[in-house]
């Protein structure tokens, strides 16, 4: 098995963003209503930058859906 797959859950990501040790961890991604500061959207990515991009997307989507019909 490689050195940076969790053998406990092999969808956690390895990362040191904190400047400190390594560690295997997941990212939250939120989307809120800023005026009324209601969380509306959570969506679970690997802890990568890059995928917090497609996760708002998802996010986006997702709350469209679900008031289309209001």
């Amino acid at each position: 098995m490689p050195k940076f797959i969790s053998k406990a859950d092999p969808a956690a990501q390895w990362t040191g963003a904190h400047k400190g040790h390594a560690f295997f961890a997941y990212a939250n991604n939120y989307l809120i209503e800023l005026k009324a500061a209601i969380i509306v959207d959570v969506e679970a990515t690997r802890a990568i930058r890059q995928t917090e991009v497609g996760a708002t997307r998802t996010m986006i989507e997702r709350t469209e859906e679900r008031l289309a019909g209001c």
